[in-house]
């Protein structure tokens, strides 16, 4: 992704980006090198945090190394017509086919290559509103590593939405972005572009940016539609706020902002009508993601957000100064552009949050992607020209001051990486329902369907259940359902129930594909489900049971799944190893 460099600094000396880069990303490596560690003779999936999102985006590449232009929801059954391939997991899955590299190595090595040129993106974005090296550099720090307060103890072990979100949304965290998703670092790359792309074409008057901006739109309209709405809700606001200040003189603004409105719209419609069209995606789309109470969005950016009120002030004083440097007033070691940045950030802080909150839409929270950024960076003033100007001589020239500063900020992503180590060393991820790391033999029960059933059929992994006796009462219900997840992403095959997101119907699903392994289940019950379910193939895995409750859950399910030489008549054992089996649905 080439940037255009601003003008006024070509030729001044560059601060190195790539080390700081690097080092960034090399340091989201050790929880998943940890939990390799932690996994020994199993199977580490790489995955963690929101596992079963990123093996939707793992399906999606799945469907494109196996030559698709379409993508399915392999998370259901249900009839479909499908919808355009995302184009950045088709690109991904592309790479994987090509080189022969397993697609969560393809998955990681682009979160890797992708957090560099954010840190690029960043870099050259901080280049439009200051000219101030030393400033230059810290933002790139504060907007790596600072988080809020959700690393106080009374809040860390509340579930989501009642919790800080620096603990729970990785969207809302820089960090937690580089840390977790491709996607999020390919789309939060965009939105910045995109912003930085339309303010420079306002201020040097230039429709090239604006075609280069509305070219980026078009790419983000396809692969994270949802951040175009609030990239237009915050450059709109934005250039309101201007036109009202200039009183209207702002044609050239407009007309850029329709140039990029214009080539971004096609890829919004075409979203928008498979959202009409399609009934499975749409039922995906409907899926509520709401934002928490606006209290929990403040405290998840804690101590960041009172710097960047601080710095807002720190920004407008040395701003002013630059203004009026023509008529020889000394100005202050910060400079701005024109137009001002302080408004532009402002703007962008504020609308970025409150879209996440507008009416109507079903992935309210999902919105709050890049809000971190303007936070971040105004931060980063408010430290630097609000907070060390006050401190004593001795801790202002120290050069520990920022880095213990910036330590504070950043306890809520340290806290998150050794929650994710705990979780690894438990095998259990945040969900509560997916392991993370798989008994060698169910992977080799995956290679066996991938390989040997046709393509376009239909498995199912069984959930593995647990068996409470609560005063004399047999209690039973579906505790795992890793394997079901991941199935569409290792083998390009559906699956009846898998996601709590992309199955439509999930806490129904659930159930009865768990009754399928309760011993009181009859024949006729089990054969009418199968139908219903258009599965050809069931794997069954709960050989022993793993988990932290009851350990002879596995023991009382339906006999024959132990014991395949006493099958009914509708099931046929056609691969076993010590850790899964695999049956064939047949005479239904």
């Amino acid at each position: 992704m080439m940037l255009p460099e601003p003008a006024s600094h070509r030729g001044t000396p560059r601060f190195s980006v790539l080390p700081t880069a690097v080092l960034v990303m090399l340091l989201t490596l050790i929880p998943y090198g940890v939990g390799y560690a932690l996994s020994e003779d199993r199977y580490f999936l790489w995955l963690g945090y929101n596992l079963d999102d990123s093996c939707v985006y793992l399906s999606w590449m799945q469907q494109a190394s196996q030559g698709a232009l379409r993508a399915y929801n392999l998370f259901t059954t249900d009839p479909q017509g499908g919808t355009l391939l995302n184009p950045f997991f088709l690109l991904l899955g592309q790479i994987g086919r090509v080189t022969g590299i397993p697609l969560i190595g393809v998955y990681h090595g682009a979160r890797l290559l992708l957090g560099v040129l954010f840190f690029y993106t960043i870099w050259w974005f901080t280049d439009l509103i200051t000219t101030d090296a030393s400033l230059r550099r810290r933002m790139l720090l504060f907007v790596a590593f600072s988080s809020g307060l959700g690393w106080l103890p009374h809040w860390w072990d509340t579930p989501p939405l009642h919790a800080p979100i620096d603990t729970w949304q990785p969207e809302a965290i820089t960090f937690l972005s580089l840390l977790l998703s491709p996607l999020f670092i390919f789309s939060l790359c965009l939105q910045i572009a995109i912003l930085g792309l339309l303010y420079l074409s306002t201020s040097r008057r230039n429709y090239r940016h604006a075609v280069l901006a509305g070219a980026m739109g078009f790419v983000l309209g396809l692969t994270h539609s949802y951040d175009v709405l609030s990239v237009s809700a915050v450059w709109g606001t934005y250039l309101l706020f201007q036109t009202f200040q200039k009183k209207g003189a702002m044609l050239h603004a407009w007309m850029s902002t329709a140039i990029a409105g214009a080539l971004t719209a096609p890829a919004v419609f075409y979203i928008y009508f498979q959202y009409r069209t399609e009934a499975v995606f749409r039922a995906r789309a409907d899926v509520a993601t709401l934002s928490p109470p606006l209290h929990w969005v403040i405290i998840g950016y804690g101590g960041t957000l009172l710097l960047a009120i601080l710095g807002i002030r720190a920004l407008r004083t040395s701003s002013a100064s630059h203004s009026s440097s023509e008529g020889n007033v000394t100005t202050t070691p910060i400079h701005t552009t024109s137009p001002p940045a302080v408004p532009f950030l402002v703007v962008w802080m504020v609308i970025n949050i409150a879209v996440a909150y507008a009416p109507g839409l079903a992935f309210q929270r999902k919105m709050l992607q890049g809000a971190h950024i303007p936070i971040a960076l105004l931060a980063a003033a408010g430290a630097s020209h609000g907070v060390l100007p006050r401190l004593p001589a001795s801790l202002r020239t120290s050069p520990f001051t920022m880095p213990a500063l910036l330590f504070l900020l950043a306890l809520t992503n340290l806290r998150f990486v050794s929650r994710e180590i705990m979780n690894y060393a438990a095998n259990r991820s945040q969900t509560g329902q997916h392991r993370t790391s798989l008994q060698p033999g169910e992977i080799q029960a995956l290679k066996w369907i991938r390989e040997h059933t046709p393509p376009g059929s239909n498995v199912q992994p069984l959930p593995w259940v647990i068996q409470i006796t609560q005063q004399g009462r047999i209690r039973r219900a579906p505790y795992d359902m890793t394997l079901a997840c991941l199935t569409p992403g290792m083998t390009g095959r559906k699956v009846y129930c898998g996601h709590w997101g992309e199955t439509p119907n999930y806490g129904t699903r659930l159930l009865e594909v768990s009754s399928l392994l309760y011993p009181e289940t009859t024949d006729a019950q089990r054969t009418a489900l199968l139908r219903r379910m258009k599965v050809q193939y069931l794997i069954f895995s709960q050989r022993e049971y793993a988990g932290r409750i009851d350990n002879n859950s596995a023991q009382a399910l339906a006999p024959f799944f132990q014991q395949p030489s006493q099958l009914p008549l509708y099931l046929e054992l056609v691969y076993q190893n010590r850790d899964a089996s695999v049956f064939r649905v047949i005479n239904l």
